[in-house]
């Protein structure tokens, strides 16, 4: 039949499938085997199926429980220090401390 019978006899293949017909059966009316069968309907199955895209997520990922109170002042005093010894870096490369 050549390379390419799929696209001549593949609407005659599902309807026989939708008839409840097995591989088997199929591949005896068109003189194919079971796996030729099997592969051409799952060949016109992955080229029908529509592709699932998922959205990619930008940016930084939220937090995933909001700061309390306490743990925002722990930032703060944090933040702070690493100011403090920065600026105490910068006096002593310069010489002023």
């Amino acid at each position: 039949m050549g390379k390419h019978f799929g696209k001549t006899i593949i609407a005659q293949v599902l309807q026989m499938k939708e008839q409840g017909m097995t591989h088997v059966a199929i591949g005896e009316e068109f003189g194919l085997t079971k796996i030729q069968i099997k592969r051409l309907v799952e060949r016109y199955n992955r080229k029908n199926r529509t592709p699932v895209v998922v959205p990619k997520r930008r940016g930084r990922p939220p937090r995933r429980k909001p700061l309390t109170s306490e743990q925002d002042y722990l930032q703060l005093i944090k933040h702070l220090e690493m100011q403090v010894e920065l600026y105490r870096s910068f006096l002593q490369a310069t010489g002023r401390m």
